[in-house]
């Protein structure tokens, strides 16, 4: 399960552990507006700054779209 939040980043949690994901994880804003899973199992999120789109590779978070 994913969780967005206007200043803390992306929460995942996931068996039984919860885990922040912020700025130091490649996103460019903490606001995130929406989180989006592809039919491929790909999850996809939206940020307010800079309105970037972002790939979430299992690690860490890749610009696909934005400044």
């Amino acid at each position: 399960m994913w969780f967005g939040t206007y200043a803390s980043g992306v929460w995942r949690f996931e068996d039984e552990v919860l885990t922040n994901f912020m700025e130091k994880d490649g996103l460019v804003s903490n606001h995130v507006w929406t989180i989006y899973r592809s039919k491929h199992g790909e999850m996809w999120f939206g940020t307010a700054n800079l309105s970037s789109v972002y790939k979430f590779n299992g690690d860490s978070f890749e610009r696909k779209y934005g400044k």
